[in-house]
């Protein structure tokens, strides 16, 4: 679990464009963000074993969030750009760790947190390691 979160944190941290999205920080975060961090936009990602043997499965859940409809919109377009790649020759590695397959489960829709103005929008991927 450790080399899965590690190689997702590799591509989110190394992807200019999406960087630039994120207004150049690193505001890539698993489980949840920290109370103290402050950030216009951030990533939140969350992992879930769906399968183990030989070729182990894992959803793994993205969750945008921002104040701007259009910055969650583009950010989730930058990260299935990322890691939608079902038909792909195009490996995922990182380390020692290979995702041989990633693709686009669904999308989840956005919901707005009334308080803070937030707007949340939820994408799930299934990666096959």
């Amino acid at each position: 679990m450790k080399a899965l979160i590690a190689c997702i944190t590799h591509y989110l941290e190394n992807d200019s464009e999406l960087l630039a999205l994120l207004n150049n920080e690193n505001a890539f975060y698993l489980l949840e963000k920290p109370i103290n961090e402050k950030h216009d936009h951030f990533i939140v990602f969350k992992i879930k074993e769906l399968t183990g043997g030989h070729i182990n499965d894992y959803q793994i859940d993205f969750l945008i969030t921002s104040k701007d409809v259009n910055k969650v919109i583009d950010i989730k377009e930058r990260i299935k750009k990322i890691f939608d790649k079902p038909r792909s020759n195009n490996e995922l590695k990182h380390n020692n760790l290979t995702i041989r397959h990633s693709r686009l489960l669904n999308g989840g829709g956005m919901v707005k947190d009334e308080q803070t103005s937030e707007i949340t929008s939820v994408v799930y991927f299934l990666f096959k390691l």
